[in-house]
């Protein structure tokens, strides 16, 4: 057998072994569950990718608004398409693409340099290592994988170009490069990494030492640099375009932190104190944990600490550069792929660090420890057999380090529950755990949880409005929009929230206020079936079986297997025929009987509530025109033109009302709420007065009628309800 024979066997036979030990390692992923923290937002929950492979639903993953990249979408959408919301499906993908890029990383190195153990070491490390538990078993962790395994083709690709550059082979890079930003921009620093791989171990570049008579000085050789500089230009294009895209998109998502609400000087020293804080979790993989607490402050001796250590490791790997440049390259490795993930800038919830940011990071620091272990042991007299069998004794270490990791994502209880185990002061933990207590139906848990992350961070928006849900679930809709309410004083743009006032409007049957609420939270997203499905409930329960059936179908256009809004579309619809029917019957009767008053009040009252106001009134109009006192006409025009928030006809018809019964006290309730209703408080209040005077008692009513919101903390209305 030839040299090449016994090397392409060699190389099936390290990655059959790399395959089966991340199988044995993982394989309890696939028995987990999803989680409720991001995989709602990217799949389990997400409209566009539940209503399959569209052109539409294609081009909004390219959008802002879009939680995942291209890919990544596309990955979900096809395994959606193929198995449903089965989780064990995608947690497969992630174990084969994890492993993929295990054996990747193992043929790069490999083929880079020759080194058959070190390569073997460097992948066995990235493999079974527990920190990337994370991004494995996590399902919204799927863009992090994926775009994994473009890294390595890049790189692959770029090894290519190297031994015989040429347009092609360069082309092929700077597409697998495109398609990893694609899948997730954590690869815009990948033109740096590929400048180190000049340096090591391509050796395009290099350093020796000059002759004694220049001094013995660390020269520079190989290509110029500038040459290779330019040769990465195209790509820092990409990565610099990705980074304007995915930063306007994190803005219109989720808010991009200030210097006010996150100060400049905490996110520098968290950046440099999380850096030792990774190489920490790489020697001694404990405590690991979906969501670390960003720090409030961090003591001036941890930063001045960090930075010197940094800086000593800095300048000790740069010191041997000639001679082990893969101490260096390692190094700068870790740090420059780590560098976009250290909070400097931050949108939404910025943790202190995350497992999930060390996946390709730690990469440069397993390469720097496994030729540095190399280098060092050949110098020990059987070094080499101490080496290796440290390594072979780590493979089962690390296997079940991470097959314990695994068992912690279990579910959304286990998972959570861990990371109140191991970390401090964990709002997020006490919110999600809060959501797993809600999902199994313990309410009065789910309220403890929420209680508890609202006073350890007060302005985290999620556990305030998940409080004020469980709260609904439980019937008390005052306390729960009270919650909602607060909600919106933290943001005021926040869609969900509109949303969820809208169902506490629509159970109390306030159904005006529930649609214009409904209506806010489809300004800030139109693409929520949910919400649509809503409104057209609040139009159902109005009467309004028109406009219930064209917000139903719009629900079913952006979920076709949204069973509640089709069965809801089919009754609505058939309601909507029936109406039509009455519609026709009663111009029928009033053919052979135009000026009867209560056919013609009945029609007005139909067409009202189809929102066919202008043909409302005219009937409503007529009917007056035959019975001039006709209450129920007059009652019928002072809805519609409130309805159409003309107030000012609105008024005119109840002081015509007034004229034909002054005293009765409803009438003067109803002006004072067309008044609130304008915000204009004293002629509200004046007239509100005037109906206690009349004989006004619903106290009920006046608690709760949202018509009267803007004088309720008056204080007539305050003394009103002390009494």
């Amino acid at each position: 057998m030839d040299q090449k024979s016994v090397n392409a066997y060699k190389d099936i036979s390290y990655c059959f072994i790399l395959v089966l030990l991340v199988v044995i390692a993982y394989f309890g992923t696939i028995g987990n569950g999803f989680v409720n923290m991001d995989d709602p937002l990217q799949l389990t929950g997400q409209s566009h990718v539940l209503s399959g492979i569209t052109w539409d639903n294609f081009l909004f993953s390219f959008g802002p608004e879009s939680w995942c990249g291209p890919l990544t979408w596309l990955g979900y959408a096809a395994g959606h398409a193929f198995f449903g919301l089965n989780p064990a499906a995608f947690h497969m993908m992630s174990l084969i693409l994890h492993a993929a890029n295990s054996v990747l990383l193992f043929y790069l190195f490999r083929r880079m340099t020759g080194a058959y153990w070190q390569s073997v070491f460097v992948a066995l490390l990235f493999a079974l290592h527990p920190i990337n538990v994370e991004s494995v078993a996590w399902v919204a962790e799927l863009n992090n994988v994926l775009s994994g395994l473009f890294f390595m083709l890049t790189l692959l690709a770029y090894c290519f170009y190297t031994d015989r550059p040429d347009g092609k082979r360069y082309i092929l890079t700077l597409v697998m490069f495109a398609l990893g930003l694609l899948a997730k921009p954590v690869l815009m620093t990948l033109p740096f990494v590929l400048l180190l791989l000049d340096l090591w171990p391509l050796k395009r570049i290099g350093f020796a030492r000059a002759d004694e008579k220049d001094g013995g000085r660390t020269v520079l050789q190989g290509a110029p640099v500038t040459r290779l500089v330019m040769e990465k230009v195209p790509f820092l294009a990409l990565s610099l375009i990705s980074f304007l895209i995915n930063l306007h998109g994190a803005n219109v998502k989720m808010g991009l932190y200030s210097s006010e609400s996150v100060p400049l000087d905490l996110r520098l020293s968290n950046a440099v104190v999380s850096t030792v804080k990774y190489l920490g979790k790489l020697f001694w993989p404990q405590d690991l944990a979906i969501f670390y607490p960003y720090p409030t402050m961090i003591p001036v001796w941890q930063t001045a600490g960090a930075v010197l250590l940094i800086v000593l490791i800095t300048a000790a790997a740069l010191r041997v550069i000639a001679r082990h440049p893969y101490y260096i390259v390692g190094w700068l490795w870790f740090l420059g792929s780590l560098a976009p993930f250290l909070g400097v800038f931050q949108a939404g919830v910025w943790p202190e660090m995350a497992d999930r940011y060390a996946y390709l990071p730690f990469i440069g620091i397993f390469a720097a420890l496994s030729w540095g272990v190399s280098e060092l042991s050949a110098r020990w007299k059987n070094g080499r057999q101490v080496a290796a069998a440290a390594g072979i004794l780590a493979i089962p270490i690390l296997m079940a380090l991470t097959w314990s990791q695994t068992g912690y994502w279990k579910n959304s209880e286990t998972l959570f529950t861990h990371a109140l185990d191991v970390t401090k002061n964990n709002y997020m933990a006490h919110n999600c755990l809060g959501l797993a207590f809600s999902e199994k139906g313990d309410l009065e848990g789910a309220i403890r949880e929420y209680r508890q992350s609202i006073a350890i961070k007060p302005y985290f928006l999620d556990p305030r409005n998940n409080l004020g849900i469980a709260l609904f679930n439980m019937r008390r809709y005052g306390e729960a929009e009270e919650q909602f309410r607060e909600c919106l004083k933290i943001h005021s743009q926040k869609g969900d929230v509109y949303n969820n006032l809208g169902g506490v409007m629509l159970a109390t049957g306030n159904y005006d206020a529930a649609i214009e609420y409904y209506l806010e939270a489809l300004r800030l997203n139109p693409y929520q079936e949910g919400v649509y499905y809503n409104i057209g409930n609040a139009y159902l329960q109005k009467g309004n079986t028109r406009k219930a059936v064209e917000h139903y179908k719009r629900a079913v256009d952006l979920r076709p297997d949204f069973p509640d809004a089709v069965n809801s579309l089919r009754q609505a619809a058939a309601a909507q025929k029936n109406t039509e029917q009455l519609i026709s019957r009663i111009r029928q009767a009033l053919a052979s009987d135009p000026a009867n008053p209560l056919l013609l009040t009945r029609l007005g009252d139909i067409l009202r509530q189809q929102s066919e106001y202008d043909q409302a009134i005219a009937q409503y109009e007529k009917a007056l025109s035959a019975r001039a006192n006709d209450i129920n006409a007059y009652n019928g025009l002072v809805l519609t033109y409130s309805e159409k928030k003309d107030y000012a006809n609105a008024v005119d018809v109840l002081l015509r009302m007034k004229r034909l019964q002054p005293d009765n006290p409803d009438v003067y309730y109803n002006l004072a709420c067309i008044y609130a209703k304008q915000s204009m408080p004293d002629d509200a209040v004046g007239w509100l007065k005037q109906s206690i005077d009349k004989g006004f008692r619903n106290w009920d009513l006046l608690k709760k009628d949202p018509d009267l919101e803007s004088i309720r903390n008056t204080s007539f209305v305050n003394d009103l309800m002390n009494q």
